[in-house]
């Protein structure tokens, strides 16, 4: 949910300053701030509203139509998706232990590639995983 965040302040810095006012309809650049100004929101708003599909379990065909619609353009965000999507498959009940920790290893591999990460996936390191 963090990255999710940070993402959608990263947006809303790259949003156009607009003078005050309503946009004139004369000035073709006024137009194309505005355009893109309201797209960038939109892209905001849609990653708050549906901020819980990245971290739902299971995604209905439906729900991953509109996930891979609001991360268009945003390839940081479907890595993410992915990742969580193995994290969920360790804790398959039809996955053995021997399995499962084979699976965790090859993971925690995978996820050190990826810094911009950081924090937001570092309970995948810690050492109670192993237990369960």
């Amino acid at each position: 949910m963090k990255a999710v965040a940070t993402e959608r302040e990263r947006l809303a810095q790259s949003k156009p300053r607009l003078k005050r006012g309503r946009p004139s309809s004369k000035e073709k650049a006024a137009r194309r701030t505005t355009r893109k100004s309201k797209a960038i929101q939109q892209k905001i708003s849609d990653l708050f509203q549906n901020r819980f599909l990245f971290v739902k379990r299971r995604l209905t065909p439906s729900e991953r139509q509109r996930l891979l619609c609001i991360t268009r353009g945003l390839p940081h965000l479907r890595k993410l998706r992915e990742i969580m999507e193995h994290i969920y498959a360790l804790f398959d009940r039809r996955c053995r232990t021997q399995t499962a920790l084979g699976k965790l290893k090859k993971l925690r591999h995978w996820v050190q590639r990826f810094r911009w990460i950081g924090d937001t996936l570092k309970k995948v390191f810690s050492p109670h995983l192993e237990k369960r």
